[in-house]
């Protein structure tokens, strides 16, 4: 079920899930606190005003990172069905798998390499806003660019994780596939990878749950949460293998 209308970019449609508001009231939770501590003197309302726009330029940079993929795959000729965006990313649907192993890398790579852009022009817009604007509203705007900044660069760098179905797994399925000749072993071997973080995660999310402090938090919400990606990802990996053998490649 759709959050908004879908709308068409690129000749897609885009379609918003309602589980979007998930993904921004945790952003909105999780950076209030910490924009409030860095700017006691700024209203709360500001506050909220700032992080919900940090939100939403998250959202649609996700959008951006899923139409470079569009982007890159078309020009190898591969055809897409539309995009969705959830509380967990985005997905860009093709009509059919890469023919090729660079075409394979190079859509793979067109996402991270957009996100990672966008983390630079946000960074120097960041920069740029200590100069332009002065007083403790100019430094909030400074901030709320600079998580922008840094939410894409971390959007960037976690997909490059070589997991399938995140890119990087995508782009060590090409190497693989490459290197073996067989579309099905790669695959086979890149959602072993998927699995593998899936695992991690559903780990680290048991243990946050017990109350343990982790790199990734602490407490039963995040550890649920945690628990909850990694068991979609272990999923993913999954279907994928299915799908793979069910479209008749075989090792």
């Amino acid at each position: 079920m759709s959050l908004i209308r879908p709308m068409r970019i690129m000749g897609l449609k885009v379609d918003f899930h309602w589980s979007i508001l998930i993904l921004m009231f945790l952003i909105v939770r999780n950076l209030t606190p910490y924009l409030a501590a860095k700017n006691p003197n700024v209203g709360m309302i500001a506050i909220g005003m700032s992080c919900l726009v940090v939100s939403i330029a998250f959202i649609i940079s996700i959008l951006a990172h899923e139409l470079a993929h569009v982007w890159a795959g078309r020009k190898f000729g591969i055809g897409f069905r539309g995009i969705t965006l959830f509380v967990f990313g985005g997905a860009a649907r093709m009509t059919h798998q890469p023919d090729t192993p660079k075409a394979e890398c190079l859509m793979a790579l067109a996402g991270p390499v957009c996100s990672m852009v966008i983390a630079i022009v946000m960074f120097g817009l960041s920069i740029g806003c200590a100069f332009l604007f002065g007083g403790d509203y100019g430094r909030l705007i400074g901030q709320s660019i600079m998580m922008i900044s840094v939410v894409n660069g971390m959007l960037g760098v976690f997909n490059m994780i070589p997991a399938f179905p995140l890119d990087g797994g995508r782009v060590a399925r090409a190497g693989i596939w490459k290197a073996t000749g067989s579309f099905a072993v790669a695959t086979r071997y890149a959602t072993y990878g998927g699995m593998g973080l899936g695992g991690f995660f559903m780990a680290m999310g048991l243990i946050m749950a017990f109350g343990y402090q982790t790199c990734l938090g602490h407490g039963i919400g995040d550890g649920l949460w945690i628990g909850i990606i990694g068991f979609l990802v272990v999923l993913m990996a999954k279907a994928e293998r299915r799908n793979v053998l069910r479209m008749g490649y075989r090792p």
